[in-house]
Formats: C-alpha cells, sequence, structure tokens
C-alpha cells in the first residue's frame, strides 16, 4: 500500500510539474505575441517604440501659469507653446497674449479647446471654437481637451463628432487630448479610423517620467505625451510634454487643407 501511495504521489508530482511548465511557457508566448504586436503597431521596439524617433519637448499652460515665466523657465529646451484657448463658452484671456509671446520667441504654436460632453452640444461648440481661433488656424496646431466630468459621461462619439465638425469648418485635423484613464478604458477606433491623433496625459505616480503603459493600445496612434507637472519645480506648476516627431511634422499637422 505504501509503495501505491508512493507511485501516485510520484505521478501526481510529474503532473503538477507539466501543468506548470505548461503556463510558464504558455506566459511567455503571451509576453512575446504582445511585444510582437506592439513592435508592428509603432516600427520599433517594445518597451521603446518612441526612443528612436524625434523628438520636440514644449509646455501647455492656461491662465494659471504666467506664461512669461513658465516659457522662460525651459528655455532653449522649449520647442513648443499650446495654450488654452477656451473652457466651454469661456475664453481663456490669456490665451493670446501667451500666444503671440511664444510666437515672439519662435516657439511652434498649438491651442486648446477644453470640452465637456455633459455641458456642450459638440457640433455647436466646435463652430464656436473655430471662431475663436481664425487668427490662428494654419499655424498651430488644434487640439479638443476631452474632459469628462464622471466615468458616466465617457463618450468617444461626442467626441468624435466635434473632431469631425472642427475639421470640417475650419479645414484644420485637430487632435484629441485625453488622460490616461481614459484612453486605456475607452474604444477610440472610431477616431483612429478618422486619422485623428491622440494626446496622452499622465502623471501620479509617473509624474516626470516617460511611460508607454499610460498610452494604452492606442501608442501607434499617439502624437503628444504630457508626463509631468513639475515644469518649473514643484507639482502642478507647468505641465511638460513631448512631440512624437519634428518640426515639418507639426506643421503638417497644423495646415489648413485647400478649399
Amino acid at each position: 500500500m505504501k509503495k501505491k501511495n508512493k507511485n501516485i504521489k510520484k505521478k501526481t508530482d510529474v503532473w503538477l510539474f507539466v501543468i506548470l511548465a505548461v503556463f510558464f511557457v504558455s506566459t511567455l508566448l503571451g509576453v512575446w505575441i504582445g511585444r510582437l504586436s506592439m513592435k508592428e503597431e509603432t516600427g520599433t521596439a517594445y518597451a521603446e517604440p518612441v526612443e528612436k524617433l524625434e523628438r520636440l519637448h514644449g509646455i501647455d499652460i492656461s491662465l494659471y501659469q504666467d506664461y512669461i515665466e513658465a516659457i522662460n523657465s525651459r528655455g532653449a529646451a522649449c520647442d513648443f507653446a499650446v495654450m488654452r484657448a477656451t473652457k466651454g463658452y469661456e475664453v481663456d484671456r490669456c490665451c493670446d497674449p501667451a500666444y503671440q509671446y511664444a510666437k515672439k520667441r519662435g516657439l511652434l504654436l498649438g491651442v486648446y479647446f477644453w470640452g465637456d460632453p455633459t455641458e456642450l452640444d459638440p457640433v455647436e461648440y466646435a463652430g464656436f471654437c473655430k471662431l475663436m481661433v481664425e487668427g490662428y488656424l494654419g499655424e498651430a496646431i488644434m487640439i479638443l481637451d476631452f474632459e469628462p466630468g464622471n466615468h458616466e459621461s465617457l463618450n468617444p462619439e461626442w467626441a468624435r463628432l466635434w473632431l469631425e465638425e472642427f475639421e470640417r469648418v475650419s479645414g484644420v485635423k485637430p487632435l484629441i487630448h485625453m488622460d490616461s484613464y481614459v484612453a486605456t478604458h475607452l474604444d477610440w477606433s472610431s477616431v483612429i479610423d478618422g486619422g485623428y491623433k491622440i494626446w496622452v496625459a499622465s502623471y501620479g505616480e509617473d509624474d516626470g517620467r516617460l511611460s508607454l503603459r499610460s498610452m494604452g493600445q492606442w501608442v501607434g496612434h499617439v502624437a503628444m505625451f504630457q508626463y509631468g507637472t513639475c515644469g518649473m519645480g514643484k507639482r502642478e506648476t507647468l505641465d511638460l510634454d513631448i512631440f512624437f516627431g519634428g518640426r515639418d511634422d507639426w506643421a503638417q499637422l497644423a495646415a489648413r487643407r485647400p478649399g
């Protein structure tokens, strides 16, 4: 009986080893496939898909920052500045002064429009935004800052309607800004299919670091990454951004289509 029990235990140990081995191999295979798919998506190796791309460095600002101090604090490291143009139907009073100052400094330019889908009609708001930036069209990239007030209002369809309408009335193809939660928890395929690029924001625990995890499955379509808030030494004093591309790429996104 003891011998029989030993044989049973031996067989059990063998099967346990086989199960663990299969689990280990399948896990490695899954990681390998994931890395391969990421490589195909971005054209470079996983964990460093943006490392080999040309980069520009910049800031995004609103009335909460002293734009002169903010721009000067970054010095030669600042390639671009993105200003908040509107918050809903409220115009940011610091947008144009900051825009003109950044332009004189020779920086690349961008503006963004803060939009909450629970408060705004996307088509009407897109028309309003276009009117507020008439003088910037063709020289600045345009961005929808998608800021849902709560998780129940997370609606990519609202964003898609705004993007399409803004492009129609302005002739400029806008980008969309979202935080990492929104990027990783929603289906943005309809926006991606429309050819719209993404600007992802992630700080919190990742403040000051570039985190691919924050970009989600849309990493191959991310044009910009907001990676930190400590641009002037203290948290939440100045947002820091990376643009994946060169000056010609920026100009192409800012360009107004003929007609």
